[in-house]
């Protein structure tokens, strides 16, 4: 017979998977941002667009949401494996 698994069980490793797809596509989201801002960086610094700052701030406010958006699934992540 296959594994048994408790309700309980189940719901924490849906709830598991959950969070780490969640995790995956924030990260992504985090990832290009990264780059979105260094490009927006670089052409500021060519450039020296004032225009481009208040670009440059929108991502890094955004970027900091996401930031914060990991660590609290970071958090959920270690919940889930006690």
């Amino acid at each position: 017979m296959g594994k048994r698994y408790s309700f309980k069980k189940v719901d924490i490793m849906r709830a598991r998977q959950e969070i780490i797809r969640d995790f995956n596509e924030t990260q992504s989201v985090y990832d290009r941002l990264i780059m979105e801002i260094g490009k927006l960086y670089a052409q500021h610094r060519l450039t020296n667009d004032q225009n481009l700052v208040s670009q440059i701030n929108m991502k890094v406010d955004a970027f900091q949401k996401v930031e914060l958006r990991l660590r609290t699934l970071e958090q959920e992540l270690t919940k889930t494996e006690e």
